[in-house]
């Protein structure tokens, strides 16, 4: 028994390229990387153009790197940062419709951009002269029922 495309039964969906379309970077000169611990979170945010013959799209993903206080309660950043990747994607059968595929793009194109948006962001950071900021390999959704690994067999 085969298993059923979720998505699209008849249509084959691509990523073909991605590429930094813009960053702003710009170190915080009153950081104290000896004293100073921030955490930080990426924000995303995605725009979809779909072409008029439904074959290809592009998306741009927005990033910012934000700030939250570390352990002193205080917040001073290294440095800010924002970036916007641009991901190229096409379908060798576009028999589906708009809203579906910008459904999909919408739900898929964080998880298959964010390796480059990590890569981007390791580069970006180890040129300057605070060590480079190496962000989450992507957040996990937790599993509905948790139990202690010594209950698993």
């Amino acid at each position: 028994m085969s298993r059923p495309d979720v998505f699209f039964p008849s249509s084959v969906g691509q990523l073909q390229d991605v590429s930094l379309a813009n960053v702003n970077f710009a170190l915080n000169s009153s950081f104290d990387e000896d004293h100073d611990n921030p955490l930080y979170s990426v924000v995303t945010s995605l725009s979809v153009e779909l072409s008029d013959e439904r074959d290809a799209a592009i998306v741009w993903m927005d990033a910012d790197i934000e700030w939250s206080a570390g352990e002193d309660g205080e917040v001073r950043p290294p440095f800010d940062l924002s970036l916007t990747l641009k991901a190229a994607f096409d379908w060798a059968l576009p028999d589906v419709e708009p809203g579906d595929v910008v459904s999909w793009l919408t739900y898929n194109t964080q998880h298959l951009v964010w390796p480059y948006l990590r890569s981007y962001v390791q580069q970006i950071t180890a040129m300057s002269d605070l060590p480079p900021l190496v962000i989450f390999t992507i957040s996990v959704p937790s599993l509905r029922e948790t139990r202690p690994v010594t209950d698993i067999h």
